[in-house]
């Protein structure tokens, strides 16, 4: 019986460090055993839930420029990476960002064993999610031929400036800003392990000149679903993706972990 994929989001926070031409990205190292990418070097993001919903139900009225399904994935990306990373996207009621302090107390009494959880805390903060700060960059869905399957959305923004990191150290037991190429010369190195789509998208973040370019690009690139076909070639196992997507190709070869 095919699994029915689970809706979920991602999110590549970018910055521009130290005047250097090339963006960094956030990404964190999975536990190893987690059972989807354990020990892989991916993006925050995760899979959406209940609270996600009712958030999106409490602020909708504030963002009816967006349809429901959109504003709900925006916040599961926005709330998976507070929980993994302790960065938060998020403004006051009159748009002003969120302060640095304020989110680090905010990290200290979500991870208490008897904190709010982020739908309460943002609430109680008098916050909003920044839903806007995120635009749409992609979207995969794990083949059928997986076990666990993950449709999954995944969004671009800048980094919030002045907050730390502070990796939850259970789902997340590293975090890490590194540009996009150095993520993927460390696999060759037996530093990192990545599975395909976020090699995939460390490729198209890279391939921008800037971290406004990245931006720039993903506004003007419209989001194809992509679900990998994997096939044998004379020149080995091989995944296919649709060539309208943006990757620079359809064809590439299946050199990572096949979590998706």
């Amino acid at each position: 019986m095919t699994v029915i994929p689970r809706p979920a989001s991602t999110l590549m926070l970018l910055r521009q460090e130290g005047g250097k031409a090339a963006p960094q990205v956030l990404m964190i190292v999975r536990n190893a055993k987690t059972a989807f990418a354990g020990g892989a070097l991916v993006f925050p993001g995760g899979s959406v839930d209940q609270a996600d919903h009712d958030l999106a139900g409490d602020i909708a009225g504030t963002y009816s420029h967006l349809t429901v399904e959109e504003l709900i994935l925006r916040i599961a990306a926005i709330r998976e990476t507070f929980e993994e990373s302790g960065i938060l996207l998020a403004c006051a009621d009159d748009g002003a960002p969120v302060a640095p302090e304020t989110v680090a107390n905010l990290v200290t009494a979500c991870r208490g064993s008897d904190g709010p959880d982020f739908r309460a805390a943002i609430r109680e903060g008098g916050l909003l999610p920044a839903v806007d700060s995120l635009i749409p960059f992609a979207r995969w869905i794990t083949p059928p031929i997986r076990p666990k399957r993950f449709d999954t959305h995944f969004f671009i923004a800048a980094a919030p400036s002045g907050q730390s990191l502070a990796h939850d150290g259970s789902e997340a037991v590293d975090s890490i800003w590194i540009e996009p190429q150095a993520a993927i010369d460390g696999t060759s190195q037996g530093r990192f392990k990545l599975v395909f789509a976020t090699r995939m998208n460390l490729n198209r973040i890279g391939a921008s000149a800037s971290m406004q370019d990245a931006m720039a690009q993903a506004r003007a690139t419209p989001v194809v679903t992509i679900m990998p076909e994997y096939i044998e070639t004379p020149e080995g196992a091989s995944i296919r993706i649709p060539a309208e997507a943006g990757y620079g190709g359809e064809l590439f070869p299946a050199a990572d972990p096949p979590s998706m």
